[in-house]
Protein backbone atom coordinates (compact mmCIF):
# COMPACT_ATOMS: atom_id res chain seq x y z
CA UNK A 1 0.00 0.00 0.00
CA UNK A 2 1.39 3.39 -1.03
CA UNK A 3 1.18 6.13 1.57
CA UNK A 4 1.35 9.60 0.14
CA UNK A 5 3.68 12.29 1.46
CA UNK A 6 1.96 14.68 3.86
CA UNK A 7 3.96 17.77 2.96
CA UNK A 8 1.94 20.95 2.78
CA UNK A 9 2.95 24.21 1.13
CA UNK A 10 3.31 27.28 3.38
CA UNK A 11 0.21 29.38 3.92
CA UNK A 12 1.64 32.13 1.72
CA UNK A 13 1.52 29.78 -1.28
CA UNK A 14 -1.30 30.32 -3.71
CA UNK A 15 -2.47 26.67 -3.75
CA UNK A 16 -4.01 25.78 -0.39
CA UNK A 17 -5.08 22.28 -1.49
CA UNK A 18 -1.64 21.16 -2.58
CA UNK A 19 -1.06 17.45 -2.19
CA UNK A 20 2.34 15.89 -2.79
CA UNK A 21 2.03 13.06 -5.33
CA UNK A 22 5.15 11.23 -4.10
CA UNK A 23 5.02 8.33 -1.63
CA UNK A 24 6.68 8.66 1.74
CA UNK A 25 9.81 6.68 2.54
CA UNK A 26 8.98 3.13 3.54
CA UNK A 27 12.41 2.77 5.15
CA UNK A 28 11.51 5.44 7.67
CA UNK A 29 8.12 4.49 9.14
CA UNK A 30 8.00 7.51 11.43
CA UNK A 31 8.72 9.92 8.59
CA UNK A 32 5.56 11.16 6.90
CA UNK A 33 7.48 12.88 4.08
CA UNK A 34 8.79 11.65 0.78
CA UNK A 35 12.44 11.53 -0.16
CA UNK A 36 12.13 14.92 -1.86
CA UNK A 37 10.51 16.82 1.02
CA UNK A 38 12.37 15.18 3.86
CA UNK A 39 14.78 17.69 5.50
CA UNK A 40 18.43 17.26 4.60
CA UNK A 41 21.48 18.08 6.63
CA UNK A 42 24.07 20.73 5.96
CA UNK A 43 27.80 20.09 6.14
CA UNK A 44 27.91 21.71 9.56
CA UNK A 45 25.15 19.44 10.84
CA UNK A 46 26.93 16.35 9.46
CA UNK A 47 30.03 17.15 11.48
CA UNK A 48 28.01 16.54 14.65
CA UNK A 49 26.84 13.03 13.62
CA UNK A 50 28.15 9.65 14.67
CA UNK A 51 29.67 7.48 11.90
CA UNK A 52 26.47 5.44 11.64
CA UNK A 53 24.28 8.54 11.46
CA UNK A 54 26.59 10.09 8.87
CA UNK A 55 26.36 6.94 6.76
CA UNK A 56 22.56 7.11 6.85
CA UNK A 57 22.63 10.79 5.90
CA UNK A 58 24.89 10.12 2.92
CA UNK A 59 22.70 7.21 1.84
CA UNK A 60 19.69 9.53 1.99
CA UNK A 61 21.44 12.06 -0.26
CA UNK A 62 22.40 9.38 -2.78
CA UNK A 63 18.84 8.13 -2.85
CA UNK A 64 17.56 11.70 -3.28
CA UNK A 65 19.86 12.47 -6.23
CA UNK A 66 19.02 9.17 -7.92
CA UNK A 67 15.29 9.71 -7.45
CA UNK A 68 15.55 13.33 -8.58
CA UNK A 69 17.33 12.38 -11.79
CA UNK A 70 14.71 9.75 -12.54
CA UNK A 71 11.89 12.18 -11.72
CA UNK A 72 13.26 14.82 -14.12
CA UNK A 73 13.86 12.26 -16.91
CA UNK A 74 10.32 10.89 -16.58
CA UNK A 75 8.83 14.38 -16.66
CA UNK A 76 10.79 15.34 -19.78
CA UNK A 77 9.85 12.08 -21.51
CA UNK A 78 6.19 12.76 -20.74
CA UNK A 79 6.64 16.34 -21.91
CA UNK A 80 7.56 15.19 -25.40
CA UNK A 81 3.96 13.92 -25.86
CA UNK A 82 2.22 16.51 -23.66
CA UNK A 83 1.20 19.89 -25.09
CA UNK A 84 -0.15 21.31 -21.83
CA UNK A 85 3.19 22.86 -20.79
CA UNK A 86 2.74 21.39 -17.31
CA UNK A 87 5.61 22.58 -15.09
CA UNK A 88 8.00 20.21 -13.39
CA UNK A 89 6.65 20.34 -9.83
CA UNK A 90 9.51 20.53 -7.34
CA UNK A 91 7.77 22.84 -4.91
CA UNK A 92 9.01 22.53 -1.37
CA UNK A 93 11.77 20.06 -2.26
CA UNK A 94 14.58 19.91 0.28
CA UNK A 95 17.86 19.65 -1.63
CA UNK A 96 21.10 18.25 -0.23
CA UNK A 97 24.39 19.34 -1.87
CA UNK A 98 23.27 19.03 -5.50
CA UNK A 99 24.52 20.26 -8.82
CA UNK A 100 22.70 20.16 -12.12
CA UNK A 101 24.65 19.27 -15.23
CA UNK A 102 21.82 18.91 -17.75
CA UNK A 103 19.45 21.38 -19.37
CA UNK A 104 15.73 21.45 -18.55
CA UNK A 105 13.35 20.77 -21.41
CA UNK A 106 10.32 21.50 -19.20
CA UNK A 107 9.76 24.44 -16.87
CA UNK A 108 10.82 23.51 -13.33
CA UNK A 109 8.98 25.01 -10.37
CA UNK A 110 11.26 25.29 -7.31
CA UNK A 111 8.84 27.45 -5.30
CA UNK A 112 9.44 27.18 -1.52
CA UNK A 113 12.26 24.73 -2.11
CA UNK A 114 15.26 24.74 0.24
CA UNK A 115 18.88 24.21 -0.79
CA UNK A 116 20.74 23.37 2.42
CA UNK A 117 24.08 23.76 0.66
CA UNK A 118 25.25 25.40 -2.54
CA UNK A 119 22.55 25.53 -5.24
CA UNK A 120 24.74 24.87 -8.24
CA UNK A 121 23.16 25.48 -11.65
CA UNK A 122 26.36 26.70 -13.28
CA UNK A 123 27.88 25.13 -16.35
CA UNK A 124 30.16 22.26 -15.20
CA UNK A 125 33.85 22.71 -15.83
CA UNK A 126 33.90 19.68 -18.06
CA UNK A 127 31.29 21.40 -20.28
CA UNK A 128 33.16 24.59 -21.02
CA UNK A 129 31.58 25.08 -24.46
CA UNK A 130 27.95 24.59 -23.40
CA UNK A 131 25.54 26.04 -20.87
CA UNK A 132 22.73 24.72 -18.74
CA UNK A 133 19.58 25.90 -20.47
CA UNK A 134 16.10 26.34 -19.03
CA UNK A 135 14.23 26.08 -22.32
CA UNK A 136 10.88 27.09 -20.86
CA UNK A 137 12.22 29.26 -18.07
CA UNK A 138 12.05 28.46 -14.36
CA UNK A 139 10.25 29.44 -11.16
CA UNK A 140 12.10 29.98 -7.86
CA UNK A 141 9.42 31.86 -5.88
CA UNK A 142 10.27 31.94 -2.15
CA UNK A 143 13.11 29.50 -2.71
CA UNK A 144 15.74 29.46 0.04
CA UNK A 145 19.43 29.04 -0.82
CA UNK A 146 21.05 28.49 2.56
CA UNK A 147 24.52 27.92 1.15
CA UNK A 148 24.52 30.37 -1.74
CA UNK A 149 23.66 29.89 -5.39
CA UNK A 150 25.56 29.63 -8.65
CA UNK A 151 23.77 30.36 -11.93
CA UNK A 152 26.84 31.56 -13.79
CA UNK A 153 26.53 31.27 -17.61
CA UNK A 154 23.06 29.72 -17.27
CA UNK A 155 20.54 30.43 -20.04
CA UNK A 156 16.86 31.16 -19.36
CA UNK A 157 15.02 31.12 -22.69
CA UNK A 158 11.80 32.29 -21.05
CA UNK A 159 10.87 34.05 -17.83
CA UNK A 160 13.07 33.38 -14.82
CA UNK A 161 11.01 34.06 -11.70
CA UNK A 162 12.98 34.46 -8.45
CA UNK A 163 10.30 36.51 -6.70
CA UNK A 164 10.90 36.65 -2.91
CA UNK A 165 13.79 34.16 -3.10
CA UNK A 166 16.27 34.16 -0.21
CA UNK A 167 19.99 33.93 -0.93
CA UNK A 168 21.56 33.49 2.48
CA UNK A 169 25.11 33.61 1.09
CA UNK A 170 26.70 34.75 -2.18
CA UNK A 171 24.64 34.53 -5.36
CA UNK A 172 26.46 34.33 -8.70
CA UNK A 173 24.55 35.22 -11.88
CA UNK A 174 27.55 36.42 -13.86
CA UNK A 175 27.31 35.91 -17.64
CA UNK A 176 23.76 34.64 -17.20
CA UNK A 177 21.43 35.13 -20.16
CA UNK A 178 17.77 36.02 -19.58
CA UNK A 179 15.86 35.80 -22.87
CA UNK A 180 12.62 36.64 -21.07
CA UNK A 181 11.94 38.65 -17.94
CA UNK A 182 14.25 38.24 -14.99
CA UNK A 183 12.15 38.69 -11.84
CA UNK A 184 14.03 39.32 -8.57
CA UNK A 185 11.36 41.38 -6.80
CA UNK A 186 11.39 41.24 -2.99
CA UNK A 187 14.46 39.02 -3.00
CA UNK A 188 16.84 38.91 -0.05
CA UNK A 189 20.58 38.71 -0.73
CA UNK A 190 22.59 38.19 2.47
CA UNK A 191 25.90 37.92 0.65
CA UNK A 192 27.15 39.51 -2.55
CA UNK A 193 24.97 39.48 -5.66
CA UNK A 194 27.00 39.06 -8.84
CA UNK A 195 25.32 39.97 -12.13
CA UNK A 196 28.57 40.82 -13.86
CA UNK A 197 28.14 40.76 -17.67
CA UNK A 198 24.63 39.32 -17.39
CA UNK A 199 22.21 40.01 -20.21
CA UNK A 200 18.50 40.76 -19.79
CA UNK A 201 16.62 40.65 -23.09
CA UNK A 202 13.33 41.09 -21.25
CA UNK A 203 12.60 43.21 -18.21
CA UNK A 204 14.89 43.09 -15.19
CA UNK A 205 12.71 43.49 -12.09
CA UNK A 206 14.51 44.06 -8.77
CA UNK A 207 11.89 46.21 -7.03
CA UNK A 208 12.00 46.11 -3.21
CA UNK A 209 14.93 43.68 -3.20
CA UNK A 210 17.28 43.80 -0.21
CA UNK A 211 21.07 43.42 -0.53
CA UNK A 212 23.08 43.11 2.68
CA UNK A 213 26.24 42.85 0.61
CA UNK A 214 27.18 44.36 -2.72
CA UNK A 215 25.25 44.38 -5.99
CA UNK A 216 27.59 44.04 -8.94
CA UNK A 217 25.95 44.68 -12.31
CA UNK A 218 29.12 45.83 -14.02
CA UNK A 219 29.06 45.36 -17.82
CA UNK A 220 25.54 43.95 -17.68
CA UNK A 221 23.08 44.68 -20.46
CA UNK A 222 19.44 45.53 -19.73
CA UNK A 223 16.51 45.85 -22.10
CA UNK A 224 14.65 47.64 -19.32
CA UNK A 225 15.47 47.71 -15.63
CA UNK A 226 13.53 48.39 -12.46
CA UNK A 227 15.41 48.75 -9.16
CA UNK A 228 12.59 50.59 -7.40
CA UNK A 229 12.86 50.65 -3.61
CA UNK A 230 15.95 48.48 -3.30
CA UNK A 231 18.09 48.54 -0.17
CA UNK A 232 21.72 47.80 -0.89
CA UNK A 233 25.09 48.19 0.78
CA UNK A 234 26.98 49.05 -2.39
CA UNK A 235 26.01 48.98 -6.05
CA UNK A 236 28.16 48.99 -9.18
CA UNK A 237 26.79 49.53 -12.70
CA UNK A 238 30.18 50.26 -14.26
CA UNK A 239 30.06 49.78 -18.01
CA UNK A 240 26.43 48.62 -17.95
CA UNK A 241 24.14 49.32 -20.89
CA UNK A 242 20.47 50.20 -20.37
CA UNK A 243 18.74 50.01 -23.74
CA UNK A 244 15.29 50.87 -22.35
CA UNK A 245 14.06 52.95 -19.44
CA UNK A 246 16.04 52.43 -16.25
CA UNK A 247 14.47 53.04 -12.84
CA UNK A 248 16.86 53.11 -9.89
CA UNK A 249 14.76 55.31 -7.65
CA UNK A 250 13.41 55.40 -4.09
CA UNK A 251 16.52 53.35 -3.35
CA UNK A 252 18.62 53.31 -0.21
CA UNK A 253 22.34 52.80 -0.82
CA UNK A 254 24.59 52.85 2.22
CA UNK A 255 28.20 52.40 1.04
CA UNK A 256 28.91 53.26 -2.62
CA UNK A 257 27.32 53.75 -6.02
CA UNK A 258 29.44 53.51 -9.17
CA UNK A 259 28.05 54.29 -12.63
CA UNK A 260 31.36 54.78 -14.44
CA UNK A 261 31.03 54.15 -18.16
CA UNK A 262 27.36 53.17 -17.91
CA UNK A 263 25.16 54.00 -20.90
CA UNK A 264 21.49 54.94 -20.57
CA UNK A 265 19.91 54.92 -24.03
CA UNK A 266 16.46 55.95 -22.77
CA UNK A 267 15.25 57.70 -19.62
CA UNK A 268 17.33 57.19 -16.46
CA UNK A 269 15.27 57.68 -13.31
CA UNK A 270 17.36 57.96 -10.13
CA UNK A 271 14.90 60.12 -8.22
CA UNK A 272 14.21 60.04 -4.47
CA UNK A 273 17.29 57.97 -3.67
CA UNK A 274 19.36 58.00 -0.51
CA UNK A 275 22.92 58.16 -1.80
CA UNK A 276 25.94 56.68 -0.01
CA UNK A 277 29.16 58.50 1.02
CA UNK A 278 30.85 57.49 -2.26
CA UNK A 279 29.19 58.16 -5.60
CA UNK A 280 31.02 58.34 -8.92
CA UNK A 281 29.71 58.95 -12.43
CA UNK A 282 32.66 59.03 -14.82
CA UNK A 283 31.97 59.14 -18.55
CA UNK A 284 28.42 58.02 -17.82
CA UNK A 285 26.26 58.42 -20.91
CA UNK A 286 22.74 59.80 -20.67
CA UNK A 287 21.16 59.82 -24.12
CA UNK A 288 17.82 61.19 -22.92
CA UNK A 289 16.33 62.58 -19.71
CA UNK A 290 18.23 61.89 -16.51
CA UNK A 291 16.10 62.41 -13.39
CA UNK A 292 18.21 63.20 -10.34
CA UNK A 293 15.50 64.89 -8.29
CA UNK A 294 14.84 64.69 -4.55
CA UNK A 295 18.10 62.86 -3.78
CA UNK A 296 19.36 62.76 -0.21
CA UNK A 297 23.13 63.26 -0.12
CA UNK A 298 25.06 62.96 3.18
CA UNK A 299 26.87 66.13 4.22
CA UNK A 300 30.31 64.47 4.09
CA UNK A 301 29.64 62.45 0.92
CA UNK A 302 32.07 62.51 -2.00
CA UNK A 303 29.95 62.71 -5.14
CA UNK A 304 31.95 63.07 -8.35
CA UNK A 305 30.62 63.49 -11.89
CA UNK A 306 33.36 63.45 -14.54
CA UNK A 307 32.82 63.99 -18.28
CA UNK A 308 29.08 63.46 -18.01
CA UNK A 309 26.50 65.01 -20.33
CA UNK A 310 23.96 66.70 -18.05
CA UNK A 311 22.25 68.65 -20.81
CA UNK A 312 19.00 66.76 -20.08
CA UNK A 313 19.39 66.25 -16.32
CA UNK A 314 16.79 67.31 -13.74
CA UNK A 315 17.92 68.23 -10.20
CA UNK A 316 14.78 69.55 -8.45
CA UNK A 317 14.93 69.19 -4.63
CA UNK A 318 18.50 67.86 -4.79
CA UNK A 319 21.26 69.89 -3.14
CA UNK A 320 24.02 70.17 -5.74
CA UNK A 321 26.21 72.59 -3.77
CA UNK A 322 28.85 70.00 -2.80
CA UNK A 323 28.83 67.74 -5.86
CA UNK A 324 32.13 67.66 -7.75
CA UNK A 325 31.38 68.48 -11.39
CA UNK A 326 34.40 68.00 -13.66
CA UNK A 327 34.25 68.59 -17.40
CA UNK A 328 30.49 68.05 -17.43
CA UNK A 329 28.25 69.38 -20.15
CA UNK A 330 25.31 71.52 -19.15
CA UNK A 331 22.38 72.59 -21.30
CA UNK A 332 23.52 75.41 -23.64
CA UNK A 333 21.11 78.28 -24.24
CA UNK A 334 21.04 80.67 -27.18
CA UNK A 335 19.04 83.85 -26.81
CA UNK A 336 17.34 85.96 -29.48
CA UNK A 337 20.24 88.38 -29.44
CA UNK A 338 22.66 85.56 -30.16
CA UNK A 339 24.30 85.59 -26.74
CA UNK A 340 24.93 82.06 -25.58
CA UNK A 341 25.07 80.86 -22.00
CA UNK A 342 27.42 77.97 -21.90
CA UNK A 343 25.90 76.39 -18.78
CA UNK A 344 22.24 76.12 -17.82
CA UNK A 345 19.87 73.62 -16.23
CA UNK A 346 17.60 71.51 -18.38
CA UNK A 347 14.81 72.12 -15.84
CA UNK A 348 14.62 75.70 -17.10
CA UNK A 349 13.76 74.74 -20.68
CA UNK A 350 12.46 71.17 -20.82
CA UNK A 351 9.01 70.59 -22.23
CA UNK A 352 6.49 70.16 -19.42
CA UNK A 353 3.95 67.37 -19.16
CA UNK A 354 0.29 68.23 -19.45
CA UNK A 355 -0.86 70.05 -16.34
CA UNK A 356 2.68 70.42 -14.97
CA UNK A 357 3.87 73.84 -13.80
CA UNK A 358 7.49 74.94 -13.97
CA UNK A 359 8.91 75.18 -10.45
CA UNK A 360 10.83 78.43 -10.76
CA UNK A 361 11.79 78.65 -7.08
CA UNK A 362 13.25 75.12 -7.05
CA UNK A 363 15.23 75.77 -10.22
CA UNK A 364 16.49 79.10 -8.85
CA UNK A 365 17.58 77.26 -5.69
CA UNK A 366 19.62 74.79 -7.76
CA UNK A 367 21.18 77.73 -9.64
CA UNK A 368 22.20 79.37 -6.34
CA UNK A 369 23.77 76.13 -5.17
CA UNK A 370 25.73 75.83 -8.43
CA UNK A 371 26.94 79.43 -8.13
CA UNK A 372 28.36 78.63 -4.68
CA UNK A 373 29.76 75.33 -5.96
CA UNK A 374 31.68 76.86 -8.86
CA UNK A 375 32.78 80.00 -7.01
CA UNK A 376 34.41 77.78 -4.37
CA UNK A 377 36.46 76.27 -7.19
CA UNK A 378 37.21 79.79 -8.53
CA UNK A 379 35.46 78.90 -11.76
CA UNK A 380 33.79 82.32 -11.95
CA UNK A 381 32.92 82.10 -15.63
CA UNK A 382 30.62 79.10 -15.16
CA UNK A 383 29.32 80.53 -11.88
CA UNK A 384 28.31 83.65 -13.85
CA UNK A 385 26.22 81.52 -16.19
CA UNK A 386 24.39 80.01 -13.24
CA UNK A 387 23.92 83.45 -11.70
CA UNK A 388 22.19 84.49 -14.92
CA UNK A 389 20.04 81.36 -14.70
CA UNK A 390 18.95 82.22 -11.16
CA UNK A 391 17.97 85.75 -12.18
CA UNK A 392 16.14 84.43 -15.24
CA UNK A 393 14.02 82.24 -12.97
CA UNK A 394 13.11 85.27 -10.87
CA UNK A 395 12.18 87.22 -13.98
CA UNK A 396 10.11 84.42 -15.54
CA UNK A 397 8.33 83.75 -12.28
CA UNK A 398 6.66 87.16 -12.67
CA UNK A 399 4.67 85.73 -15.56
CA UNK A 400 3.96 82.32 -14.03
CA UNK A 401 0.33 81.29 -13.97
CA UNK A 402 -0.55 83.59 -16.89
CA UNK A 403 -1.74 81.48 -19.85
CA UNK A 404 -2.17 84.36 -22.29
CA UNK A 405 1.21 84.49 -24.04
CA UNK A 406 1.35 88.24 -24.89
CA UNK A 407 0.32 89.23 -21.38
CA UNK A 408 2.75 86.69 -19.88
CA UNK A 409 5.61 88.25 -21.86
CA UNK A 410 4.60 91.68 -20.61
CA UNK A 411 4.64 90.41 -17.04
CA UNK A 412 8.02 88.72 -17.54
CA UNK A 413 9.80 91.70 -19.09
CA UNK A 414 8.26 94.82 -17.59
CA UNK A 415 9.70 94.49 -14.12
CA UNK A 416 12.99 95.28 -12.41
CA UNK A 417 14.46 91.90 -13.34
CA UNK A 418 13.59 92.47 -17.00
CA UNK A 419 15.22 95.93 -16.97
CA UNK A 420 18.25 94.48 -15.18
CA UNK A 421 18.62 91.83 -17.89
CA UNK A 422 18.35 94.34 -20.73
CA UNK A 423 20.69 96.84 -19.11
CA UNK A 424 23.62 94.51 -18.36
CA UNK A 425 22.49 90.86 -18.54
CA UNK A 426 22.17 90.87 -14.75
CA UNK A 427 25.47 92.65 -14.20
CA UNK A 428 27.46 90.00 -16.03
CA UNK A 429 28.19 91.71 -19.39
CA UNK A 430 30.10 94.99 -19.41
CA UNK A 431 29.85 95.05 -23.22
CA UNK A 432 26.06 94.94 -23.09
CA UNK A 433 25.99 97.49 -20.27
CA UNK A 434 28.26 99.87 -22.22
CA UNK A 435 26.20 99.39 -25.39
CA UNK A 436 23.00 100.27 -23.53
CA UNK A 437 24.74 103.27 -21.95
CA UNK A 438 25.82 104.45 -25.41
CA UNK A 439 22.28 104.11 -26.73
CA UNK A 440 20.88 106.02 -23.75
CA UNK A 441 23.60 108.67 -24.18
CA UNK A 442 22.63 109.17 -27.83
CA UNK A 443 18.93 109.17 -26.96
CA UNK A 444 19.18 111.84 -24.26
CA UNK A 445 21.47 113.96 -26.40
CA UNK A 446 18.76 113.90 -29.06
CA UNK A 447 16.07 114.68 -26.51
CA UNK A 448 17.99 117.71 -25.27
CA UNK A 449 18.41 118.84 -28.86
CA UNK A 450 14.61 118.90 -29.29
CA UNK A 451 13.79 119.89 -25.72
CA UNK A 452 16.01 122.95 -25.81
CA UNK A 453 19.13 124.04 -23.91
CA UNK A 454 21.40 127.06 -23.76
CA UNK A 455 24.89 127.98 -22.56
CA UNK A 456 25.11 128.58 -18.84
CA UNK A 457 26.38 131.82 -17.32
CA UNK A 458 29.74 130.16 -16.68
CA UNK A 459 30.17 129.44 -20.37
CA UNK A 460 31.41 132.94 -21.28
CA UNK A 461 33.16 131.86 -24.48
CA UNK A 462 29.93 130.82 -26.21
CA UNK A 463 27.36 133.22 -27.61
CA UNK A 464 24.23 133.01 -25.41
CA UNK A 465 21.55 131.54 -27.66
CA UNK A 466 18.95 128.81 -27.25
CA UNK A 467 19.50 125.57 -29.15
CA UNK A 468 16.18 123.95 -29.88
CA UNK A 469 15.03 121.89 -32.87
CA UNK A 470 11.60 120.97 -34.05
CA UNK A 471 10.52 118.04 -36.21
CA UNK A 472 8.60 120.36 -38.52
CA UNK A 473 10.16 123.77 -39.37
CA UNK A 474 8.12 126.85 -38.39
CA UNK A 475 8.70 130.59 -37.96
CA UNK A 476 11.02 130.11 -35.02
CA UNK A 477 12.70 126.85 -36.14
CA UNK A 478 14.67 126.85 -39.40
CA UNK A 479 16.75 124.18 -41.14
CA UNK A 480 20.41 125.29 -40.96
CA UNK A 481 22.02 122.35 -42.74
CA UNK A 482 23.77 119.17 -41.60
CA UNK A 483 26.99 120.91 -40.44
CA UNK A 484 25.14 123.12 -38.00
CA UNK A 485 23.06 120.12 -36.87
CA UNK A 486 26.22 118.12 -36.08
CA UNK A 487 27.72 121.01 -34.14
CA UNK A 488 24.57 121.46 -32.10
CA UNK A 489 24.33 117.71 -31.50
CA UNK A 490 27.92 117.79 -30.25
CA UNK A 491 26.93 120.50 -27.75
CA UNK A 492 23.97 118.38 -26.65
CA UNK A 493 26.34 115.42 -26.23
CA UNK A 494 28.65 117.57 -24.06
CA UNK A 495 25.64 118.55 -21.97
CA UNK A 496 24.73 114.85 -21.53
CA UNK A 497 28.33 113.93 -20.75
CA UNK A 498 28.44 116.52 -17.98
CA UNK A 499 25.44 114.79 -16.42
CA UNK A 500 27.02 111.31 -16.53
CA UNK A 501 30.26 112.58 -15.00
CA UNK A 502 28.43 114.44 -12.19
CA UNK A 503 29.84 117.85 -13.13
CA UNK A 504 28.70 120.52 -10.67
CA UNK A 505 29.42 123.42 -13.02
CA UNK A 506 27.94 122.69 -16.42
CA UNK A 507 28.48 124.73 -19.59
CA UNK A 508 24.84 124.18 -20.65
CA UNK A 509 21.51 124.27 -18.90
CA UNK A 510 17.98 123.17 -19.88
CA UNK A 511 15.36 125.52 -21.25
CA UNK A 512 11.68 124.91 -20.45
CA UNK A 513 9.92 122.24 -18.47
CA UNK A 514 10.42 119.54 -21.10
CA UNK A 515 14.15 119.90 -21.11
CA UNK A 516 14.14 120.09 -17.31
CA UNK A 517 12.24 116.77 -17.21
CA UNK A 518 14.82 115.23 -19.53
CA UNK A 519 17.56 116.46 -17.20
CA UNK A 520 16.06 114.80 -14.13
CA UNK A 521 15.35 111.59 -16.06
CA UNK A 522 18.88 111.44 -17.42
CA UNK A 523 20.35 111.99 -13.95
CA UNK A 524 18.50 108.90 -12.72
CA UNK A 525 18.82 106.63 -15.76
CA UNK A 526 22.31 107.47 -17.08
CA UNK A 527 24.01 107.39 -13.70
CA UNK A 528 22.34 104.07 -12.89
CA UNK A 529 23.47 102.61 -16.20
CA UNK A 530 26.99 103.95 -15.71
CA UNK A 531 27.05 102.23 -12.33
CA UNK A 532 26.02 98.96 -14.00
CA UNK A 533 28.93 99.33 -16.43
CA UNK A 534 31.33 99.68 -13.52
CA UNK A 535 29.71 96.73 -11.72
CA UNK A 536 30.03 94.51 -14.78
CA UNK A 537 33.67 95.54 -15.24
CA UNK A 538 34.37 94.73 -11.60
CA UNK A 539 32.75 91.28 -11.93
CA UNK A 540 34.79 90.64 -15.08
CA UNK A 541 38.10 91.45 -13.37
CA UNK A 542 37.10 89.42 -10.32
CA UNK A 543 37.12 86.36 -12.53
Amino acid sequence: MTIQCKYQLPEIASEENYSCPHPRQVTHPKDELCIFHRPKLSAEDKNKLTPAELSNAISLEILFNTSLRQFIDDAEDDGEHDTSDQPLDMRGFHFPPTYFDESFMVRPDFSHAVFVEYGDFATPKWKQHSSIVFHLGATFDDTVFLGGANFSRTVFKEKADFNSAHFMKDADFSFTFFAGDGIFSNCTFRGSAEFWSSRFEGGAEFDDASFDGSLNCAHAKFKSANFFGIKVNGASFQGSVFEGDAHIFVASISSYLYLDGASFREMANLASCSWPPKVRFEKTEFKKDCILTDIEIPRDAVVTLVEVDLSRAQFGDTNVENINFRDVRWAPVKTIAGYQRRSALWDEFRELDEGEERRYEKIAENYRQLVINYEQKRNYETAEDFHIGEMEMRRKKKGSGVHNRPWRLVREWFNLFGFYKISSNYGSSYRQAFLVLSILFALFSTLFLFGGFQPSKDNVNVQPNIIEYNLLPDNSHHWNGPVRLLKDYGKAAMFTLSIITFQKDRFYEPVGWQSQLFLYSSLLILTAQAALVLLAVRRQFRR
